[in-house]
């Protein structure tokens, strides 16, 4: 440490700190003022004094960063043998074995007769990699499976004794590889342990396995089941499948409030759910409208999703070769067959699986603007625009406007939105997105939710008007709001998404 203070002191350089001195130069600067010929000679010779200064100060920078990096690597090396020392020496080694085991047993027994801590549960199902078992194995493999099963489902068992009379939130899933023939045996002593215990299911969370499917599927007893997810992209999607779920009772609970479906191999639409008591649906995976042309599963998406007056949150995936895209002239925009209105949505979102193709219109506020107008109770939009600048067939300050501005009917587009990402050629202005924050945050506006979270990228202009100033109360109130330009500071706002 000595070495340090030898060679490094701060006061030294806090004493010696000078400000640039001023020049007769001092009242053009930040003006459109030209200098003569000889100004600009002077302004030269200043202008190399000043970088000589600068590099200077850049180079004792340098010398104390590398100062303090070396401090900070020294301190947190005693900080980790200090830490040690401390565990060493620490009360609760001296305490003797006889205390503690007296301390350990009330607490094993409370944690035993408390079934709330058992009333969750996930199990990974044996498979050959986890076991180390080959594909070519000979002899026996059978037996060490089903043997290993049996444990697991033994330890369910116990397990599910334990939650008492609670709901149950169980999760099940498979990882790994094994042969259709030997299938069931992974599955089937955890199956028939959680079939026992199928009037207490609350939440249930299956992926992987092909064949407990349809076990499950045709479960009937499960009055309180509130969330189903069903995941069987490490499956196959076998034919037969489809019948078991178009008549699953499962899917028939009473309470069913949410449902996920990945990889199903059924058709969603013709699924036997109750659709108007549905708050939450995910739809995910090729099978799902490989079967129908993209016109017609609009108007299945559609139609189902009018009985889902409940609903809150949506995920939906676009599929290969356009997917759910209807092209802009095969359909007419008063056609109310296609009008969908859904009151509670409040989350809202969809991912496609390949290549998309859409026309330079299929996305413009003309058609945004009247989509979130079926979304009242949205609270959080982001809006990934991919592409060039659409010849200006893209957002602009109109739609700023919309948003902190009442119909003719008094009403706002998206009132309780308070998070919103943006990102691509759009055309807001500085000047527009000032106004827009202005308007949110106004407590005289009590009709529209002030905002929480606005991040905007543009892809298509530099930076050119700073408000920073005029938004700095607003951040400081607690506004998260970060606004990136192209191209310098892009790829740090989508790091930051």
């Amino acid at each position: 440490m000595d070495r340090f203070s030898q060679s490094f002191s701060p006061q030294a350089i806090l004493k010696n700190f000078q400000q640039p001195a001023a020049s007769q130069f001092e009242q053009f600067i930040g003006t459109n003022y030209v200098p003569t010929e000889s100004q600009v000679s002077q302004l030269s010779t200043l202008l190399d004094e000043f970088l000589v200064k600068q590099n200077t100060l850049k180079a004792e920078i340098s010398k104390i960063e590398a100062i303090y990096d070396s401090l900070l690597d020294q301190y947190e090396a005693f900080s980790t043998k200090i830490e040690a020392i401390r565990s060493l020496v620490s009360p609760m080694r001296r305490v003797p074995s006889d205390i503690l085991r007296e301390i350990f047993y009330h607490w094993r027994d409370l944690a035993l007769s408390t079934p709330r801590l058992w009333a969750a549960l996930h199990i990974n199902t044996p498979t050959f990699q986890s076991m180390h078992i080959t594909a070519s194995t000979t002899g026996g493999r059978k037996d060490l499976v089903l043997l290993e099963a049996n444990r697991r489902a033994a330890a369910t068992n116990e397990w599910l004794g334990r939650s008492g009379v609670l709901p149950l939130s169980i999760s099940l899933a498979r990882d790994g590889w094994a042969p259709s023939e030997d299938s069931s045996l992974f599955f089937k002593p955890l199956i028939d342990s959680l079939l026992s215990v199928s009037s207490r299911w609350k939440r249930l969370d299956i992926a992987g396995f092909r064949g407990a499917f349809q076990e499950i599927a045709r479960v009937n007893d499960v009055p309180l089941l509130e969330s189903l997810s069903v995941n069987e992209s490490l499956g196959q999607a076998l034919p037969e499948g489809f019948e078991t779920w178009l008549t699953s009772s499962l899917l028939k609970a009473p309470s069913l409030r949410m449902v996920s479906l990945c990889h199903a191999t059924a058709d969603p639409w013709q699924l036997p759910l109750n659709w108007s008591q549905l708050t939450s649906l995910s739809l995910k995976g090729p099978a799902m409208y490989m079967l129908d042309e993209r016109r017609v599963a609009v108007f299945k998406l559609v139609s189902a999703l009018r009985s889902c007056t409940r609903l809150i949150s949506f995920y939906f995936e676009f599929f290969p070769r356009g997917g759910l895209m209807i092209e802009p002239n095969s359909y007419n925009e008063e056609d109310s067959s296609l009008a969908l209105t859904m009151p509670s949505l409040t989350k809202l979102g969809s991912t496609c699986t390949d290549e998309a193709h859409a026309g330079r219109d299929d996305f413009t506020q003309d058609r945004l603007i009247p989509l979130l107008c079926h979304c009242p109770k949205l609270t959080f939009l982001s809006l990934l625009i991919d592409g060039d600048d659409y010849c200006g067939q893209t957002l602009d300050d109109h739609f700023l406007k919309s948003l902190v501005s009442p119909n003719e009917d008094g009403k706002y587009l998206c009132p309780s939105l308070d998070e919103w990402h943006c990102q691509g050629p759009t055309r807001f202005t500085d000047e527009g997105i000032l106004d827009f924050i202005t308007r949110k945050q106004d407590a005289s506006l009590p009709q529209i939710a002030k905002l929480k979270r606005l991040h905007i990228a543009f892809t298509n202009r530099i930076h050119t008007v700073d408000i920073s100033g005029k938004t700095e109360g607003f951040v400081e109130d607690g506004l998260d709001l970060q606004l990136s330009y192209s191209p310098d500071d892009i790829e740090a706002f989508a790091r930051a998404l």
